[in-house]
């Protein structure tokens, strides 16, 4: 056993790359607590203009104002509505202070706020409703959002105004808090899409199952399978194919689905989307230890690329768009998602081919790897099937 042990463990720490491998391993391990927890955390913000008034209401998610309040006073991991209730004026004074609106250059004040609750998808949030003190629409509407950047700085706030049907769009984040709406005669509704790219790629980094399903998919596309083996592939071609395959049929397969989802076409409950995305990894990481789809991984990409096109439209539904007014953050928010996971890919590929012939690879990267990202697969697997934090 020692001197199988070495064998493993000489290659790492003979070549520079299998140094990387292993600080990629360790950060897999160490951000199990963070991984399980993460849910992404965004808001909603509306104005519609209606009966000569501008109705708006604010959703943000009681998980995000108990991190910055502490309003789970009996620490029993969750929030009732009492422990809301009390904190009422304390929430309403910071909505107040952190969602201003400029109109025409001048600030308005801020405006009375009557609290509710509702339900995104199994997840509670604090609602507001709002009437703004205008009789008529403005030349220009500036929208300033900083709530909860203080403790997430991945927390992302949509915005959408409805003029008449004029539906104008915008994503505010820690770098870009505040969005301009011009109301000029003859003006189109703005519809930012840099907003929605960056979050497409927030969006696929911070998720941390859509990135494992990937990697497990990618690791042994520098392999091949030869008498029962893995083998190293001799050229670089044959692994660009299969990576090629394997990309392209995941992006073909999400892409479909984040459209119909977000089109409303189609729904499916996160609480059943969620557990096949976590069985989705452990599947895909498993096969990589017992093969049954050996050369056929753009398969298993395509099949469950269709699942996880679920998990990427939750954003956009939550927006309530139609027709032309999604068309630009759909697009946005597609070519967001693929840009970050070609980022993954550019990074991956590369080093996993300089290291393919290596023990390091097939017994590290391959095998460590891939029961590493099953254990942490099945943990979500069991939570998001269970419900528990």
């Amino acid at each position: 056993m020692r001197q199988h042990s070495l064998a493993i463990v000489r290659p790492w720490r003979a070549h520079p790359l299998g140094w990387v491998w292993l600080w990629v391993l360790m950060s897999l391990a160490s951000s199990v607590p963070s991984a399980v927890a993460h849910q992404s955390s965004d808001s909603y913000l509306s104005l519609t203009w209606t009966n000569q008034t501008w109705l708006g209401r604010l959703d943000l998610a009681i998980r995000d104002l108990d991190a910055v309040f502490g309003l789970d006073l009996d620490l029993n991991g969750s929030v009732t509505w009492g422990e809301l209730k009390a904190a009422e004026p304390d929430l309403a004074a910071y909505v107040g202070t952190n969602v201003t609106f400029n109109v025409d250059g001048k600030t308005l004040p801020a405006p009375e706020l009557e609290m509710m609750v509702d339900d995104h998808d199994g997840a509670g949030f604090a609602v507001w409703s709002f009437v703004l003190p205008l009789k008529e629409v403005p030349s220009s509407l500036e929208v300033r959002y900083v709530c909860i950047f203080e403790v997430d700085a991945l927390h992302r706030a949509f915005v959408k105004v409805d003029r008449e049907g004029a539906v104008s769009t915008a994503m505010l984040s820690p770098a870009e808090n505040t969005h301009r709406f011009e109301f000029q005669p003859g003006s189109a509704p703005s519809n930012r899409s840099t907003g929605f790219v960056r979050e497409g790629v927030f969006h696929i980094w911070t998720g941390y199952d859509h990135v494992l399903f990937l990697l497990a998919l990618l690791i042994p596309a520098v392999l091949h399978r030869v008498d029962g083996k893995w083998q190293a592939v001799s050229e670089l071609q044959p692994a660009l194919w299969s990576v090629f395959k394997t990309v392209t049929a995941f992006t073909l397969a999400h892409s479909i689905t984040l459209t119909l989802a977000a089109f409303g076409w189609i729904h499916l409950s996160p609480r059943v989307v969620e557990p096949i995305i976590a069985a989705s990894v452990v599947l895909a990481a498993a096969n990589n230890l017992r093969p049954v789809f050996h050369e056929r991984g753009w398969m298993v990409a395509f099949g469950f690329g269709l699942i996880h096109g679920f998990g990427f439209a939750g954003v956009l539904e939550e927006l309530d768009l139609s027709g032309s007014s999604l068309a630009w953050p759909l697009l946005g928010f597609n070519v967001g998602v693929e840009l970050g996971q070609a980022a993954i890919v550019l990074v991956f590929v590369p080093l996993a081919f300089a290291l393919r012939q290596t023990a390091f690879y097939r017994w590290t990267a391959l095998r460590l790897g891939s029961a590493t990202i099953v254990v942490l697969a099945s943990v979500w697997f069991v939570q998001r099937v269970t419900g528990s934090p």
